[in-house]
């Protein structure tokens, strides 16, 4: 279970930190917004699909 922490924790680093390096042309910030909101979901549904595939 250790393991599978450290492999989550290293997997939200690399999405975040790809996060911060696109560039955005919109100037409302609209873009990130939902960039940010699509990158969280799909995070929170990756980890319900691990949880009761792996922690279960």
């Amino acid at each position: 279970m250790r393991k599978m922490d450290e492999m989550e924790s290293k997997i939200v680093y690399f999405f975040v930190t790809n996060l911060e390096k696109q560039k955005v042309d919109d100037d409302s910030g609209k873009k990130q917004i939902l960039i940010s909101l699509g990158l969280i979901f799909s995070l929170i549904v990756f980890g319900a699909i691990l949880y009761f595939t792996v922690g279960r």
